[in-house]
């Protein structure tokens, strides 16, 4: 056998620069097929709780409003579907990664917001039937003094109507697993989301 070959490349010498360039190779071989929406992935965590973070609404509102300045469109049948990633446009999708959000978290945070809006105008709507009630009840309590005269509900009913609806005021949001501080934090910002959500 002739080993000759084998002394040959054990005594190459190879230049540095040749070395450099093969790694150069190796690195442009290796990210060839990552596209910077794969890489950008990587830097933005999976968040799947189903309860927002005061920091999710906050960037939400941020975000939303740079969603309009930019011009940014995506069909809605896009943002309901399962796989909202797989269809997404590739620079959409990289738009909302520089931003720390993947798109999905970005989406479910909008219904959720949108839910809690909703719960909070109906609380409203109900606070504000209480007080007619109780306002009602005040009234005819003093015609009631004044006349003995009784029409429709008597006072007490009203008065227990709007008890009733205050007491079970916050009963529906919490049923529908939204939380006091996801509660309050819509709450708190409540006008800027409104004025997002109309967009």
């Amino acid at each position: 056998m002739d080993f000759s070959f084998l002394k040959r490349f054990k005594n190459l010498e190879i230049k540095k620069s040749y070395v450099v360039l093969v790694v150069i190779i190796a690195l442009i071989i290796r990210f060839w097929g990552e596209s910077t929406v794969t890489m950008l992935q990587r830097e933005v965590p999976i968040i799947d709780t189903t309860e927002i973070s005061q920091e999710e609404i906050e960037r939400y509102i941020q975000t939303k409003q740079q969603y309009f300045d930019d011009g940014i469109s995506i069909d809605p049948s896009i943002i309901v579907s399962r796989d909202l990633e797989s269809y997404l446009d590739k620079d959409v999708h990289e738009w909302f990664l520089l931003r720390g959000w993947r798109p999905k978290r970005f989406f479910y945070v909008e219904e959720r917001i949108k839910e809690i809006v909703d719960y909070i105008h109906n609380r409203n709507e109900k606070i504000l039937e209480a007080n007619e009630l109780e306002e009602q009840a005040t009234i005819s309590a003093r015609t009631e003094n004044q006349r003995r005269f009784k029409a429709g509900l008597t006072v007490a009913q009203l008065r227990k109507q709007a008890n009733n609806i205050k007491y079970n005021i916050n009963r529906e949001i919490r049923h529908a697993g939204i939380t006091e501080d996801e509660d309050n934090m819509v709450t708190r910002h409540l006008s800027t989301i409104e004025t997002l959500l109309e967009r």
